[in-house]
């Protein structure tokens, strides 16, 4: 198993725990939360077989696995571009300087 960089630390933390409560706070994630739930109660009462209720459960987990690499996919992207444009406006280096300062 590989270990984790700090980038991969950092989106997982924020993903899993800062995330959800941001998102509760935004009436358009709370719509669609609702009717996530509601799917989610017809889909329970529906008669299938178990075959393919289990395929059926397979490709959401796999939809919702998908989703959630992008996220923090795009969130770790998000922190180098951040790291970069510091880099490129100098600010890093005036940082470095100011700290060496004290």
């Amino acid at each position: 198993m590989m270990e984790k960089g700090i980038l991969d630390i950092l989106a997982e933390n924020f993903l899993n725990e800062k995330m959800e409560s941001i998102m509760k706070q935004d009436k358009g994630y709370m719509e669609l939360d609702r009717q996530i739930n509601e799917q989610g109660e017809k889909f329970e009462s529906m008669d299938m077989d178990a075959e393919k209720r289990q395929a059926a459960e397979q490709l959401i987990s796999l939809h919702i696995n998908s989703i959630d690499f992008y996220a923090k996919a795009s969130y770790k992207q998000g922190m180098k571009d951040w790291f970069s444009l510091l880099e490129e406006t100098g600010l890093i280096e005036m940082l470095k300087f100011d700290k060496e300062k004290q």
